[in-house]
């Protein structure tokens, strides 16, 4: 299993509505976790949830990042 935490803080942007002005962004966490399973020796199960608590944040003004997400998937070799 693998869980990767980002925390950002202190990034500015210049905001291209209203004011224009130059400004902070919020600070932010994410969440990512991974996992893999092997259920024979030829086949792996694998999942991964991104942005596993659902945060609300943009690296740009007026540009929102995506919400959490689900994948699944088999690995097998023959």
């Amino acid at each position: 299993m693998t869980t990767d935490v980002r925390h950002v803080a202190g990034n500015w942007d210049t905001q291209f509505f209203g004011s224009f002005a130059t400004a902070e962004l919020p600070d932010y966490t994410t969440v990512n976790v991974s996992a893999q399973y092997d259920l024979t020796d030829k086949v792996v199960l694998t999942g991964r949830i991104t942005n596993l608590f659902d945060e609300e944040y943009s690296d740009v003004w007026g540009y929102a990042k995506r919400g959490r997400a689900a994948y699944i998937g088999v690995k097998a070799a023959f």
